[in-house]
């Protein structure tokens, strides 16, 4: 299936199966294993086959579309649950695009004429001329243009996967640039959530995330920030909510929770590309010499797909003007 795992990622697959007297498992039942397994990575030049072997007939359009937003390795290999992410934006309903301005009206989007043509111009459709419903709201999440009014703010939000809470959604509309006509520009709106939420973590990350910062957890410890974080049906909290959870834990003597909080500040931001850190240090007025921006790239932890949150960068550029 073009499907590897270590021995350890292995050996947890074959404890979740549900083997039968002769040591078989139905293929269903398996692929059912693989989307809950924390682990193993996939050949993307064998995504074709891989997507057949789970039933799922995505278009030739929609896999280069896939392949496109999929963050690979140098060895062109995705891990599995990263692949799931990716996926489920080719899942849902599929939309004739002829019907766009109504589907996002109904929801409370209203575009101009104008901003109807470069939003279409953005979406991958298909032949027959429709797009899936998930990889449309993607797409309208970080459109620059449409208005949203103002008492349909969390039925968007709702509609695009963003379940706030009343006191959330009070905080968010009370701080948003409203017009006369009671309407908000969409992208303040996505990026009064970011704001407000820290953006998405996926529990599954959530040890890796501690790890970085230092912070041990005793398994008590452990299961009583599992209980307390509040997860969406697919897996992901909202970093500030896991910041909330973290204040409420005795935290391993090893790390002082003020510094705990800051390392947690700095997972926010936006991502920049480790190419362009030079350009954006320059942007800000920060030069550094060869060795150190050297020193400082070997320090970030630059993701899979080779970027970095921009308050890690400032954060860790700190250390090198403070020498």
């Amino acid at each position: 299936m073009g499907i590897t795992f270590t021995n350890k990622e292995f050996m947890k697959l074959l404890e979740n199966l549900p083997l039968d007297a002769n040591e078989k498992v139905y293929k269903k039942r398996l692929l059912g294993a693989l989307k809950s397994l924390n682990g193993g990575v996939i050949d993307v030049n064998k995504l074709d086959a891989v997507l057949g072997n789970m039933g799922l007939n995505l278009t030739e359009e929609e896999i280069k579309d896939l392949k496109r937003n999929l963050p690979t390795d140098a060895d062109e290999k995705v891990e599995i649950r990263k692949l799931w992410d990716g996926l489920k934006a080719f899942t849902g309903q599929k939309i004739d695009v002829q019907y766009l301005p109504d589907f996002l009206s109904n929801m409370g989007i209203e575009l101009t004429d104008k901003e109807q043509m470069e939003l279409l111009k953005m979406l991958p459709v298909d032949a027959a001329g429709k797009i899936c419903e998930n990889r449309l709201l993607d797409d309208v999440k970080s459109f620059k243009g449409g208005k949203v009014e103002r008492c349909k703010i969390n039925t968007v939000l709702e509609k695009m996967g963003s379940k706030l809470t009343e006191e959330e959604i009070k905080s968010l509309t009370d701080n948003l640039p409203v017009n006369a006509n009671g309407k908000v520009d969409l992208d303040k709106l996505m990026e009064g959530v970011k704001a407000l939420t820290g953006g998405e973590i996926d529990v599954s990350d959530v040890e890796n995330v501690l790890g970085n910062m230092g912070i041990e957890l005793t398994e008590k410890e452990w299961l009583k920030l599992l209980k307390n974080v509040p997860v969406d049906a697919v897996g992901k909290t909202y970093q500030n909510r896991l910041m909330s959870s973290i204040k409420s834990l005795r935290v391993d003597g090893k790390v002082d929770m003020k510094n705990v909080m800051g390392e947690v500040k700095a997972l926010a931001g936006e991502k920049i590309d480790i190419n362009n850190l030079e350009n954006v240090l320059r942007n800000t007025g920060i030069e550094l010499t060869d060795m150190d921006h050297m020193q400082l790239v070997k320090t970030l932890p630059v993701s899979d797909d080779g970027k970095v949150h921009q308050n890690r960068v400032l954060k860790d550029v700190k250390s090198f003007e403070s020498k």
